[in-house]
């Protein structure tokens, strides 16, 4: 019998795309901007490794490269490649080849990082955590396929210490380095994250304590870390990483009482994590295209409320592509 899908998980997708979206176009230092930054992006890999599969051979890591390029890396390329076009279109119309460039070093970089060149600063914008995404779950099917032979007893404890050596030092050494193409970096700091949704999907009894007490070092993430996925940023390591997960957790145990499932709001969020992946990709098209937001300067009044309304016209596009079969079966 098949298993009952866990909308709770979707839930906390929506929370976590609805709060990428606010911190790119409604941007503060306060307060609240640092809660958001010290789960939003973590949740998504510590979901994703909560749902990974086991990889115990070569046979199963090329299923799983498979799978996960279609997932990731499809969308990626295709979102790419409108800007690509488009900015083709701004090069011929204003004469300037930088508009075509920018994009097209993006697509082919994939990078997380800004990279100064003549042409700008061509990244991967929002989309580096696609490409992150897959590198992280890359990584590791790798490290399961290599540990296969491990005792079941000590294997999944070995690869939760790997992840989270590899990780931080990956963090700690990142800011030193020359920067990697194809959000290498950002995939193997992730990697940590992703190992932790895997090893609580492995191991579920994992004491409670030890749950509320990664919840109970949020706040002191919030004060004293601080996390940036897109810079390989997790300060105050042990503090941040332990915090990201405990709000997550936090998140999932509130979301998952009785009283709220059902209500308007938590189909919205439920709705929005669903289509979290085709969301991201129309958020990034919308901002770097900057159709939607040179319209909205247009408009007298309006510039309270532009970063609003941008995520709101991201989540209508989205809408828009769900109902268009091509791009349905690339998103979907």
């Amino acid at each position: 019998m098949q298993r009952e899908r866990d909308v709770t998980f979707d839930v906390l997708k929506g929370i976590g795309i609805l709060s990428v979206m606010l911190c790119h176009l409604v941007y503060n230092e306060g307060l609240i901007h640092k809660v958001v930054y010290s789960f939003h992006m973590p949740l998504f890999f510590l979901i994703s490794g909560y749902f990974v599969k086991d990889v115990n051979c070569f046979v199963d890591f090329l299923n799983l490269t498979k799978k996960s390029a279609r997932r990731l890396l499809l969308p990626f390329l295709v979102t790419m490649f409108m800007l690509v076009v488009w900015g083709a279109i701004l090069a011929y119309a204003k004469q300037d080849i930088a508009f075509f460039m920018r994009p097209l070093l993006s697509l082919v970089l994939a990078n997380a990082d800004p990279i100064n060149t003549q042409w700008g600063m061509p990244y991967a914008g929002c989309l580096w955590f696609l490409v992150a995404l897959f590198v992280a779950r890359e990584c590791f099917a790798l490290l399961q396929i290599t540990l296969r032979k491990v005792s079941s007893k000590c294997r999944s404890h070995i690869i939760l210490v790997i992840c989270i050596v590899i990780s931080w030092l990956v963090s700690v050494i990142h800011p030193r380095m020359v920067s990697l193409p194809f959000s290498i970096a950002q995939g193997l700091t992730a990697l940590v994250f992703v190992a932790v949704g895997w090893y609580v999907r492995q191991t579920p009894n994992v004491a409670e304590w030890v749950k509320w007490l990664c919840v109970l070092c949020w706040p002191l993430s919030i004060m004293y870390g601080g996390i940036n996925m897109e810079s390989c940023t997790l300060s105050a390591y042990p503090l941040s990483v332990s915090g990201a997960c405990g709000a997550v957790f936090l998140l999932y145990r509130v979301f998952s009482l009785e009283k709220m499932k059902g209500n308007v709001f938590s189909r919205c969020l439920t709705w929005c994590g669903i289509n979290s992946l085709v969301i991201l990709c129309m958020h990034h098209l919308e901002m770097y295209s900057s159709v939607i937001y040179s319209l909205q300067c247009r408009i007298p009044q309006t510039h309270y409320f532009i970063g609003y309304g941008e995520v709101l016209v991201a989540i209508v596009m989205a809408a828009i592509v769900l109902r268009i079969p091509y791009l349905k079966s690339v998103y979907k």
